[in-house]
């Protein structure tokens, strides 16, 4: 017996440094989505350059970047990077041509990178247009898949397929023009296009594609909502599935807005409670669920597997109330009230969420508008102040 403790008294001490790893890596494991880790790529933004619409898509951030044009102090000059995340190399794109798209119309999936440019003399038998281009990150290729009939159209990448709205006009009452919106499919590897026009809205738009499944919004005009009861334009969400032709509506309370998509879930922005709300939609189990409905603002949804991502006004201050003036009329008070917006993650596993953009030593800190949130592969990116941040950093 006396030989035993003496074999336990060293192998206890040992058992317990095992304990306390494994309570480690579980703790750290659970606070893993609270903490804050951010990197500014490049700089701090200053008064000669701004960065922002960052997207990810892997191991790349794609972000806009405006400086001014060495040519011309007072101009600016709109310039579109790619910022690998493993090399921290820096490629610019579109061969730096001032005059790309600022409306964050880039879209990047994978290797292939989209975006705009605008066309005001396509050709003498033809309206003014935007012209849609790809650029490829491992051949440094740029080329020009075609032309949108609009201004700012939304485009999409997914692999090698790429997506973007056009629309042609048609004659309807007295002279009158209308517009009817369609989808033009790019397939990269095949240089080959079709046409899709979807019979489900009057008015579709905010093309997303994930694979060979193509998710939009879309507005038609409802006789009896389904939620409502009366008759009202209703905005909704469908989708289209390219291998198979089918397509199916996807929300129905006739508000909602900025689809995103990842496998078989949807989520999207909703005012059917009378701010913007965050919910999603399971394709496989044809079943809605709210993800955030708090009484504060949740907008512009980002969703990768299971994590989703907005942009949350909960820790907005109140607006002050307005003065009347002697008019009768109102009229705002001189206080200027910050604008504050964070960026939530939800963790659909875990069923749990957490402000990403906060540090965790200090929750009440006033950190201003962060925005413009996009997640990818368990990371996150957003812009504030004209600098762009990544979670988890890997610095």
């Amino acid at each position: 017996m006396p030989g035993i403790f003496r074999s336990f008294k060293f192998i206890f001490p040992f058992i317990i440094c095992i304990i306390c790893v494994l309570f480690v890596a579980v703790f750290a494991e659970t606070i893993g989505d609270m903490d804050i880790e951010s990197l500014i790529l490049i700089s701090p933004p200053n008064e000669d350059k701004l960065y922002y619409s960052p997207l990810i898509s892997g191991d790349s951030i794609l972000f806009y970047a405006n400086s001014i044009d060495e040519s011309n102090n007072v101009s600016r000059r709109t310039d579109l990077f790619d910022y690998s995340i493993s090399t921290g190399n820096l490629t610019l794109i579109g061969k730096g041509k001032v005059g790309i798209q600022t409306w964050d119309s880039a879209r990047i999936g994978g290797k292939w990178i989209v975006y705009t440019r605008h066309n005001n003399s396509i050709s003498k038998n033809s309206p003014a247009g935007t012209d849609i281009f790809s650029f490829n990150l491992d051949s440094g290729k740029e080329e020009l898949l075609g032309t949108s009939f609009g201004t700012n159209p939304d485009v999409s990448v997914d692999g090698d397929i790429v997506v973007w709205e056009t629309g042609t006009k048609e004659t309807v009452w007295f002279g009158l023009t209308n517009t009817r919106e369609y989808f033009v499919i790019y397939n990269l590897s095949k240089h080959s296009k079709a046409n899709f026009i979807p019979s489900l809205p009057d008015n579709p738009g905010k093309p997303v594609l994930y694979k060979d499944l193509l998710v939009y919004e879309g507005t038609s005009y409802d006789l009896r909502n389904k939620i409502t009861g009366k008759s009202i334009f209703n905005n909704n969400i469908f989708c289209y599935n390219i291998s198979s032709g089918k397509e199916k509506q996807v929300s129905f309370s006739g508000h909602a807005y900025f689809p995103s998509e990842s496998g078989p879930n949807i989520v999207w922005e909703d005012t059917r409670n009378g701010n913007p709300d965050i919910y999603l939609y399971n394709l496989s189990g044809s079943k809605e669920q709210p993800v955030c409905t708090n009484s504060a603002d949740q907008r512009n949804p980002k969703i990768s597997g299971d994590w989703v991502v907005w942009e949350d006004k909960r820790r907005q201050p109140a607006q002050p109330k307005v003065n009347a003036c002697p008019s009768g009329e109102y009229c705002p008070v001189e206080t200027q009230v910050p604008q504050v917006s964070d960026i939530y993650l939800y963790n659909l596993t875990k069923k749990i969420e957490s402000c990403i953009s906060v540090p965790i030593g200090n929750p009440s800190q006033i950190t201003g508008q962060n925005t413009d949130s996009d997640v990818s592969d368990h990371r996150v990116v957003w812009a504030r102040y004209g600098a762009v941040y990544l979670y988890p950093s890997t610095k």
